[in-house]
């Protein structure tokens, strides 16, 4: 009997491995590229002045109520080869402005199609009114123009204990998030639209 429960326990164990150790690395520090401090995390890229910022698509398992909405939607641009974006979204909440975060540590293999990433969100506040540290974490499968599936770990970034919870998700590429998005002659165009969503709904910490 006590075999049986330990693995049972062995998967909720490996998160919040996984999640402490990302906590552990994740104080994502604001990087400049040209020394100056940022006011928001950015990922930290190598700027190619040549490179255009295009757009990837946008994957989304958002739906609604009517009052309320749930979900999450992932913007995708394509840079020097690489992919940057932003996640958006909330468990459960009014609709209005979802939280909001950037693309950390985005990792994506175009051979074997797997995709992790993390980013730091609020999607409320504390017990005390101290807003919340929500560290999403991400692993999972990007097919492009079809879907981004796997699992996503929340994680609280405070040092409150409480346990990260893993949902497996699953978002479909979608037209109709995709064609708002812009396309950037620069990096640092691209980073201006992203540092103007942050100020709005981004991380409170």
């Amino acid at each position: 009997m006590k075999k049986t429960n330990l693995l049972k326990l062995l998967p909720i164990i490996s998160v919040a491995m996984l999640a402490t150790s990302w906590l552990m690395q994740g104080n994502i520090k604001s990087e400049s590229y040209e020394g100056k401090k940022l006011g928001v995390p950015m990922p930290t890229v190598e700027l190619q002045p040549e490179a255009k910022v295009e757009v990837f698509g946008a994957y989304s398992n958002m739906k609604g109520d009517g009052e309320h909405s749930w979900g999450y939607t992932v913007r995708l641009w394509k840079y020097d080869g690489k992919l940057v974006g932003v996640i958006s979204g909330q468990e459960f909440g009014l609709n209005g402005d979802p939280a909001t975060g950037i693309l950390e540590d985005l990792e994506y293999d175009e051979t074997s199609r797997k995709i992790s990433f993390k980013a730091k969100m609020t999607f409320g506040v504390y017990s005390n009114g101290e807003p919340s540290k929500d560290l999403v974490l991400f692993e999972g499968v990007l097919k492009p123009h079809q879907f981004l599936k796997g699992e996503i770990t929340i994680a609280d970034g405070s040092s409150s204990g409480r346990a990260p919870k893993g949902t497996k998700a699953r978002l479909k590429y979608s037209k109709d998030w995709t064609e708002p998005m812009d396309e950037y002659s620069t990096f640092e165009e691209w980073k201006e639209y992203a540092d103007a969503k942050l100020r709005r709904s981004g991380p409170k910490w």
